[in-house]
């Protein structure tokens, strides 16, 4: 008995030293993972946030002359339809024309174009005046008429046949002048037997 006791005695320091060798390895284990976790960068240090952080002296981008928008220019095929200038009286007081139509200043500028339009399919060199310019004729009206020159209301009835205009709805002799006694120089188809006036007495047509 006393051999076995002797035996145990022995292997107790051993067991000790094993104990404080692995109590060791275990504290240096320890403390080199703490140093690694302080060095690895985990934590917000910012550069990301500076990383964001946009440069104050990085400018936007000006759209240089040519990225900016600019209207196309019209192709030389394209032409803007261009409207009748109202005309003037000139020198028409005096003498004979071939009135083709009439209608009311009110129905407007457009739709008077648009019947001139018409009117030169048929008369190329028709044109437009306003009656108010003339005494013989009644105001308020767009007058359409051939400016001739005609000698009387006859002539002006014979162009008008050669255009296929031989009733009174299309064409009749009108004389122009300021002067409202004239308003009866009206000369109708048929230009073969005219009616109405269509000479002026005083000789010049």
């Amino acid at each position: 008995m006393p051999e076995r006791a002797s035996g145990t005695r022995r292997r107790t320091p051993l067991v000790v030293a094993a104990t404080a060798v692995l109590a060791i390895a275990t504290a240096t284990a320890l403390i080199l993972t703490l140093r690694t976790g302080d060095t690895s960068g985990t934590g917000d240090t910012g550069g990301d946030k500076a990383a964001a952080t946009t440069d104050p002296s990085t400018k936007a981008s000006t759209p240089t002359p040519s990225d900016r928008q600019t209207s196309p220019a019209p192709s030389p095929g394209q032409t803007t339809p261009t409207r009748t200038p109202t005309p003037k009286p000139g020198n028409l007081a005096g003498r004979w024309i071939a009135q083709l139509h009439s209608e009311p200043v009110s129905a407007g500028l457009a739709n008077r174009d648009r019947r001139l339009t018409t009117i030169r399919r048929s008369v190329p060199q028709a044109k437009v005046l306003r009656s108010d310019d003339f005494a013989s004729l009644r105001s308020g009206y767009w007058v359409f008429y051939a400016p001739g020159p005609f000698p009387n209301g006859r002539a002006a009835l014979t162009f008008c046949a050669e255009h296929d205009r031989t009733t009174v709805n299309s064409c009749i002799g009108r004389y122009l002048s300021k002067n409202p006694n004239d308003f009866d120089l009206q000369c109708r188809p048929p230009a073969s037997a005219p009616t109405g006036t269509c000479t002026r007495k005083n000789g010049n047509g």
